[in-house]
């Protein structure tokens, strides 16, 4: 009988670095008997990101409510399983979103015997990177104060991401087999390693497999602050998309040196997540333990001392240096 591992997230612990190693050992993990399908879809894509779409209701696929055309739909798009593989991994973090009934689908897919694997991170470190994820690649115009406080609504207004407790019990109400690891940085290659073992696949010889310097690295925070200010003017229509994607594109490639030319300009922002932390414990009495130790303060540096019309000067400036 193949068994079934779940990667589920959540964002921000590692999850680039996990697909880029399954997906660039695809061949020499089949042949240590591990299996990592590919679903149509998702061919040019790491990870599972378009099945765990369709699993949510995002993908032009079977709506939830037809769940016998859901499993013939994945059992079709699911690359052949190769010859003396005996387990299947899944690697996906927009599964952490699933609820009930997208997670009963997903069991009656995949089967209640599959292990589902979960890193949570400390919220605070989570908040910052996943609002400088955000200001990257989606154009969020949201201060940092400003997406602080919204994730703190969220509390209130329904489930929260943070609400680590209730997600995981929705996960746990229909898989016995639910591991919750805590996200630590670490040598990527010690991390994988890890990874593997929280899978149950212990077993898989790792030596000789390619471990790549992970990509997906978070900006200074004078780019990071610098970024939402673009992306701020784009909101304000002071600024149009395409000329902030060429920015943020020489920024990404060229971080040291915007964050130096922008450095003058930075002063030191101090944002304490005391009320954060409040309330992230009574909704998590089972979890906020294991994360005692987050700090409720964080100081970094914000681009606070230049106007728009200042940073669109140097932008322009530095767009004419390439030209020359």
């Amino acid at each position: 009988m193949t068994a079934n591992v779940l990667h589920i997230g959540t964002h921000k612990t590692g999850s680039s670095s996990i697909q880029a190693f399954l997906t660039n050992n695809r061949s020499a993990l089949a042949a240590r008997g591990l299996d990592v399908p590919v679903f149509r879809g998702d061919e040019t894509s790491k990870g599972h990101q378009h099945m765990a779409a369709e699993f949510r209701g995002l993908s032009s696929g079977p709506p939830p409510e037809a769940p016998a055309r859901t499993i013939e739909s994945l059992s079709t798009r699911l690359s052949p399983q190769p010859a003396g593989t005996n387990v299947r991994l899944f690697s996906a973090e927009n599964f952490y979103l699933c609820r009930p009934p997208r997670i009963e689908l997903i069991r009656d897919c995949l089967g209640d015997q599959t292990r589902i694997l979960c890193y949570l991170r400390e919220p605070v470190s989570h908040l910052r990177s996943m609002w400088m994820q955000h200001i990257k690649r989606k154009r969020l115009p949201q201060s940092f104060q400003d997406y602080v406080e919204s994730a703190q609504s969220h509390f209130a207004s329904g489930m929260s991401y943070y609400d680590y407790d209730a997600r995981m019990y929705l996960w746990r109400r229909y898989f016995p087999d639910v591991v919750e690891a805590i996200f630590e940085p670490m040598e990527n290659a010690l991390f994988l390693r890890k990874f593997l073992d929280l899978c149950g696949l212990g077993t898989v010889d790792s030596a000789g497999l390619a471990i790549r310097t992970p990509g997906n690295v978070a900006l200074p925070d004078g780019c990071s602050s610098l970024l939402q200010r673009l992306n701020a003017m784009v909101a304000a229509g002071q600024l149009d998309t395409a000329t902030r994607d060429f920015y943020v594109g020489c920024v990404r490639r060229n971080a040291k040196h915007f964050n130096d030319l922008f450095e003058p300009a930075l002063s030191m922002a101090e944002y304490d997540f005391s009320d954060f932390m409040d309330l992230f414990r009574q909704h998590n009495p089972r979890l906020a333990p294991r994360f005692e130790s987050s700090k409720t303060v964080l100081t970094f540096a914000e681009l606070g001392g230049m106007t728009d019309g200042e940073i669109l000067d140097i932008m322009a400036s530095e767009h004419a240096k390439t030209e020359a």
